[in-house]
């Protein structure tokens, strides 16, 4: 993962953060790993970075960014300038964040990324007058039933190429559903610019499958993408695993944590009354009673 320089100034494109603890577990972040790694090359329409608000280093920022709990999850639109305008999302799912950043970026028409692929479905008129308005060599069409985002999602995968554009078409679009013959959903067909249609056969009907068949196709070249680069050197995030007793509590392990809890957790919040008040105070109480941490008399 990237770490580090994410500031208000630098939000230009649709972008994903990420505000995570340090007390995250291992397998949520693997998933993280996982959506990260799935996303990659959806940039330059989108970025998904991670901000590490375990870090003290990183506690300005984090509070520029309204993050008081983790995981926190938020969508900035293209050119946001203001850091608390990123759009919450509630689900910690990598599959359910992955269709939210899909949606979200269709629903940015007024003022889309510029990288970002038209993702809405196209239409019967489109197609017909796709080569004379375009200088791609081949259009790929994904047929698909209206929940599903496989096409969005290939041509997301395909952004970084030039020579091909994908666009979905719904089971519904009747015109163009029988104009190829459409039986069975998903399908792919490939449009040429010399007139030609054939039918995508692949051997399984997956994202993976279409953005592999696509890059290969001839004249398909990935085109050199000047990508913003949150740090320098990517942080090592090899975890040093050492065998524990899982009955007992280290002391060193405890007091990690009550620090933690009130050096960047408390400090999140600028003002206390009423029931968060009351909550410190008790949370303060029990720690001096049971004498884990020295507090003066």
């Amino acid at each position: 993962m990237l770490r580090g320089s994410l500031t208000s100034s630098s939000l230009q494109q649709a972008q994903i953060k990420n505000g995570r603890g340090a007390a995250s577990g291992s397998c949520r972040e693997v998933a993280y790993q996982r959506l990260l790694r799935a996303s990659a090359d959806w940039r330059p329409a989108v970025y998904l970075s991670v901000l590490d608000c375990g870090k003290e280093s990183n506690n300005p920022t984090c509070r520029e960014f309204g993050v008081q709990g983790f995981p926190t999850v938020q969508f900035f639109k293209t050119f946001t300038k203001n850091p608390l305008n990123g759009i919450k999302f509630p689900s910690r799912d990598p599959d359910d964040m992955r269709r939210f950043i899909i949606d979200k970026l269709e629903t940015q028409k007024e003022s889309p990324p510029p990288a970002c692929p038209p993702l809405e479905p196209i239409s019967a008129p489109e197609v017909d007058y796709f080569f004379e308005n375009n200088d791609e060599a081949y259009l790929a069409l994904i047929f698909e039933q209206p929940e599903d985002y496989m096409g969005r999602e290939v041509a997301l995968d395909m952004v970084q190429y030039q020579g091909v554009s994908v666009r979905r078409v719904l089971k519904d679009q009747s015109e163009l559903v029988e104009r190829l013959k459409v039986s069975s959903f998903p399908s792919g067909f490939l449009l040429c610019r010399n007139g030609s249609i054939s039918k995508i056969n692949l051997k399984e009907e997956s994202r993976a499958a279409y953005t592999e068949f696509l890059r290969a196709l001839p004249g398909v070249t990935r085109f050199i993408v000047n990508l913003i680069q949150w740090s320098a050197n990517p942080v090592d995030d090899t975890v040093v695993r050492r065998a524990v007793n899982s009955s007992v509590i280290y002391m060193a392990d405890l007091e990690s944590s009550i620090q933690y809890s009130l050096r960047v957790e408390v400090a999140r919040y600028s003002k206390f009354n009423g029931d968060r008040l009351r909550a410190l105070t008790n949370y303060v109480s029990v720690l001096k009673k049971v004498k884990v941490l020295q507090f003066p008399e």
